[in-house]
């Protein structure tokens, strides 16, 4: 097989700082917590023509999982039943290359560097991207009877109840809620009794699951 050479051309800083919690698809937390940043030796006119609220699509690397599994136990199905990785979006595969969407809300060139903040990514803190490119509303969406064979898609949300007189900034609780309401857990954890550990944002976080509720244990600024 032939190999090639791909070099990184940003770093993702993003308020996932481990990759549980990550949610499992773009889109579905829709926090602007997150930056793109480029490297310095990009040029500003790489950017040309992008613009705050386009959509792009981020290429990147799964730097956490290093595997080159050609089955895989996804989630979706418990984590019980094998399948072939490329019907999955798994980020366990042979080459662990990824892609994401996102939004650009601001782009910024300071010090002769790129910045975007963007929104609803899916990617852990300090991930490697390796290209970007735009997201087109009609060539990306053109085959209106496609399915995937997952069937429905729909993320459940479940209720997350916090500690009493929890005193931290609104805009980190709702971000902290959007993520935990989509149990995070891995889909073949069924024991009540529990504790899951998760960080976002500067917080170390506690939780567990009891009846069909995320019970929030302890939430500890760092």
């Amino acid at each position: 097989m032939s190999s090639f050479e791909i070099k990184t051309i940003a770093q993702v800083d993003s308020p996932y700082k481990s990759k549980f919690g990550v949610p499992r698809q773009s889109g579905i937390v829709k926090t602007d917590k997150t930056r793109i940043i480029f490297e310095k030796e990009i040029p500003k006119d790489a950017f040309q023509e992008l613009k705050d609220d386009n959509f792009i699509w981020i290429i990147f690397i799964f730097d956490q999982c290093d595997s080159e599994k050609y089955q895989v136990r996804p989630p979706r199905l418990g984590g019980n039943k094998k399948i072939g990785v490329y019907a999955t979006r798994s980020p366990f595969r042979p080459n662990n290359i990824g892609l994401s969407l996102c939004r650009i809300n601001k782009m910024e060139y300071n010090n002769n560097q790129m910045i975007f903040t963007v929104e609803g990514l899916d990617l852990a803190d300090k991930t490697s991207v390796i290209d970007i490119k735009p997201y087109h509303p009609v060539y990306d969406r053109a085959w209106a009877d496609s399915e995937y064979w997952f069937g429905e898609a729909n993320v459940k949300k479940l209720p997350v109840i916090f500690p009493e007189s929890l005193k931290i900034p609104s805009e980190d609780l709702k971000f902290i809620e959007d993520v935990l309401c989509g149990d995070p857990r891995p889909a073949y954890h069924d024991d009540e009794n529990r504790i899951y550990k998760i960080e976002l944002l500067n917080y170390d976080i506690d939780f567990r699951f009891h009846n069909n509720q995320i019970i929030v244990e302890r939430l500890i600024r760092k």
